[in-house]
């Protein structure tokens, strides 16, 4: 599950949101941007001022109903085509089997975003997949995701979001996905996606590759053209041995301008996957260890202008070990930038690296990065 940490830090931000929203009182200034939060504050609950400002999910719902705290809707795919700017869902807990694709959303606005958290101290979860395409100032968070093993016609990427303008997807664990990846970023036009962030969530759970083929990825960046700024920041992403944990973009194209920042990676088959002549994408303060690669970032080494990886921590293999013996090649090193890393064989020590909730250390070389960086 989630951490503590992560649902706190989720909290204060979609507290923000609603303030600007109108549905907490008591604000009394403007949310900050969208960013990564370094220090956890209070958890903040939020109290809608009115019922039209406020709709509810839960499985024992009825879509025919007016989506009320009283009569909640039933299934996400009815509840999220209704949301206007300024609404939040409250989604109880419960799993949601559900395929959510071709949705015709509405569009939040800047100053008045559509909003779609868990109903605080509840675990929702939605068993299918969710393909969202252009969401414009959508904040989604606390709402977890993992694949229905019993779907006829499962889609390719458990997750996809398409374009979009001002979005976030945050403290929310994405899981187990048998396609091509728990969760897909794509480009939209010349523009999309812009000002998007992932953070606090936790990517793991893929499927093991058959014979050494099949790749499949926990998060992959596809191609965008000339996107305003992405993060991908303060999660975690672990994964099985034979699987890339971070794909940045294809062998025939990639993202750009997107700061992957501050997140723990482990296991796998490599940490980071660059591709496609990546623009603009810097990498910094993540932990990277685990892989059965015996480099912890690949590069093909295709002109990727301004794209950098500094000032990461990789865990490497100890003599005789199997596994990544260093961050990158030399050649990919000297290509793409790739000074300020720190490698050591000194374990995390994490209490317990198969669950959300284990990757916590206390061993202070760690402290200025990944997941819980100070």
């Amino acid at each position: 599950m989630t951490s503590r940490h992560g649902l706190e830090t989720g909290r204060v931000r979609l507290a923000a949101v609603l303030c600007t929203a109108g549905v907490l009182t008591g604000c009394t200034q403007a949310p900050p941007a969208a960013r990564a939060v370094r220090t956890p504050a209070a958890a903040v609950a939020p109290t809608p001022r009115s019922p039209t400002q406020a709709r509810y999910v839960s499985v024992h719902g009825d879509d025919s109903g007016p989506g009320t705290k009283q009569r909640p809707w039933r299934t996400l795919s009815q509840s999220l085509p209704k949301l206007f700017a300024g609404q939040v869902l409250y989604v109880h807990g419960g799993v949601y089997r559900e395929v959510l694709t071709q949705l015709n959303l509405h569009d939040g606005r800047e100053n008045r975003p559509i909003a779609v958290t868990n109903v605080p101290g509840e675990r929702a979860v939605l068993k299918g997949a969710v393909w969202l395409r252009r969401p414009d100032h959508w904040s989604i968070n606390g709402l977890n995701v993992t694949w229905d093993r019993g779907l006829k016609d499962p889609p390719r990427f458990m997750v996809k979001i398409t374009g979009g303008v001002g979005w976030q997807w945050d403290n929310s664990e994405i899981w187990g996905s048998r396609g091509s990846a728990n969760m897909f970023v794509a480009g939209f036009g010349k523009s999309e996606p812009s000002g998007w962030s992932l953070t606090g969530d936790c990517f793991h759970g893929l499927r093991s590759a058959t014979g050494g083929a099949d790749r499949a990825t926990n998060l992959a960046l596809g191609e965008m053209a000339r996107p305003g700024r992405g993060s991908v920041t303060r999660n975690l992403i672990y994964n099985v041995e034979d699987q890339d944990n971070l794909t940045v973009g294809s062998a025939t194209a990639a993202p750009r301008n997107v700061d992957i920042r501050y997140n723990t990676i482990f296991g796998g088959r490599v940490a980071i996957n660059l591709r496609g002549g990546a623009h603009n994408v810097r990498i910094a303060r993540n932990v990277m260890g685990g892989t059965s690669s015996n480099v912890l970032v690949r590069f093909d080494l295709k002109h990727s202008p301004h794209t950098v990886v500094r000032q990461n921590y990789g865990v490497i293999s100890p003599d005789g070990v199997a596994g990544a013996r260093r961050m990158m090649q030399t050649d990919t090193e000297a290509a793409i930038g790739g000074r300020g890393n720190v490698v050591s064989d000194q374990e995390p020590a994490f209490p317990d690296p198969g669950s959300c909730s284990g990757f916590h250390t206390k061993v202070p070389t760690f402290a200025p990065y990944g997941r819980y960086a100070l």
